[in-house]
């Protein structure tokens, strides 16, 4: 159900238009089929339903609209007399005015999940970078450290830090500071995969999470990340380097803890060898 659900999501506003219209034609017939005394209008619900819900309240109100003058010739057809009564003029009112109220709560209830999902990320987003923050990540860790531990897959996790970024702002501000962090989660995005993980630790610290990905990839992705950097960090003109540790590890440790505090020993050591490097290590079995 889910897998149909996010197919649909993922289709154009006007495709749901025209397969809710299609809906209520079928439903329309279907109607005019039907014994008089047995309405489907309970039916018309469902393209009401999913135009609001795929393409918008509008959208929802004019399939309330159609439903409703579909319901009205359909019974037209199928009945003699009726029509004309002062009770179908009612009926009919009655059944717009439904499809109208369905079609605002529905809409309530998507603006509701809408804004609880945007909740949902910016807790778990760095504010300024829109990297993965601290605490989502951790989380995100411990799940991938048991998934890989269970079918005993690799995992990779690099340690960036900046080198010199206190100079710049020392010497530009906070605001040129901020500049130059937003401009690294860029550069590591457009190095990484879309299975791997971005996320600030915090102040010029971020972590890079490669599930499922042995020494090999790791290292190879990372290479690229540090020249990406190194390449964004020169066009701005900004005297920053990286230098960054990466280790990998089958299965992980228990701990999520130790995989981070064994890929800072790794940045530490870049930097003792004097920075504006990545330095990598495969943690023993």
């Amino acid at each position: 159900m889910r897998h149909i659900t996010d197919i649909l999501v993922s289709k154009t506003k006007n495709f749901q238009l025209l397969l809710a219209i299609g809906m209520v034609a079928l439903i329309g017939v279907l109607d005019y089929r039907t014994e008089p005394e047995l309405s489907l209008a309970l039916f018309y619900l469902v393209p009401i339903f999913q135009a609001t819900w795929f393409a918008g309240r509008n959208a929802g109100i004019i399939m309330s609209f159609i439903s409703a003058a579909v319901w009205v010739f359909a019974r037209f057809l199928a009945t003699t007399g009726e029509h004309a009564s002062i009770t179908f003029y009612w009926n009919t009112l009655t059944q717009l005015g439904i499809f109208i109220i369905v079609t605002y709560v529905v809409s309530i209830q998507l603006a509701l999940k809408k804004t609880l999902e945007k909740e949902q990320k910016l807790a778990r987003t760095d504010f300024l970078t829109g990297a993965m923050n601290r605490r989502a990540f951790s989380d995100t860790l411990v799940a991938e450290v048991n998934r890989s531990a269970r079918y005993d897959h690799p995992l990779s996790l690099a340690y960036i830090d900046l080198d010199n970024f206190k100079d710049v702002n020392d010497q530009h501000g906070h605001a040129e500071g901020d500049a130059v962090l937003q401009t690294v989660v860029q550069a590591i995005k457009k190095k990484v995969r879309s299975t791997d993980t971005v996320a600030r630790l915090g102040g010029d610290e971020f972590v890079v999470l490669f599930p499922e990905t042995g020494a090999e990839a790791a290292d190879r992705i990372i290479g690229n990340v540090h020249n990406k950097i190194a390449a964004a960090m020169r066009e701005n003109k900004w005297p920053v380097t990286s230098s960054i540790g990466l280790v990998t590890c089958t299965p992980p440790p228990v701990l999520s803890e130790d995989i981070i505090k064994e890929a800072e020993k790794m940045m530490y050591a870049a930097k003792g060898e004097g920075k504006n490097r990545f330095k990598c290590a495969v943690l023993p079995r």
